[in-house]
């Protein structure tokens, strides 16, 4: 059951990585014309766009790690008190496979860069960053 929700969180990280980078597009839309517009290339606009979801998945990351290694001792800690609040037995003990979880983040953070890519890979190639598609009388 840990692991479907592990997965289910990953499935849900992703899809937030995702809806933020398209998020940024539509909301730095005119500061994007601007830089277009002061001579910054297609190329630099996608780099920024993609150098601000790394700092976000990077903060999230060390949140996310912090925040479950907290919920992992404090889960341990409060189910290890049985009703007669004797120890259990066999006790209970945490335990941590870093070569698991070295695997889950390379693939979440492959898996973050290709939808980062994937979101910002047309973005900029034809027409002007900010500009509408019809222009606004």
């Amino acid at each position: 059951m840990l692991v479907l929700a592990a997965a289910a969180a990953l499935l849900l990280a992703l899809l937030a990585v995702a809806l933020s980078t398209l998020a940024d597009l539509r909301d730095d839309r005119q500061e994007l014309l601007d830089l277009e517009s002061q001579g910054a290339p297609p190329a630099l606009l996608r780099r920024l766009v993609r150098l601000r979801q790394l700092g976000a998945c990077v903060l999230g990351l060390i949140g996310g790690v912090l925040t479950g290694a907290f919920l992992a001792r404090l889960v341990v800690e409060i189910v290890s008190v049985s009703a007669g609040g004797e120890p259990p037995v066999p006790p209970l003990r945490l335990t941590f496979d870093p070569q698991l979880a070295a695997a889950a983040l390379a693939l979440l953070g492959a898996a973050a860069a290709l939808v980062v890519l994937l979101a910002t890979g047309r973005v900029f190639r034809t027409g002007a960053a900010g500009r509408p598609d019809e222009v606004e009388s």
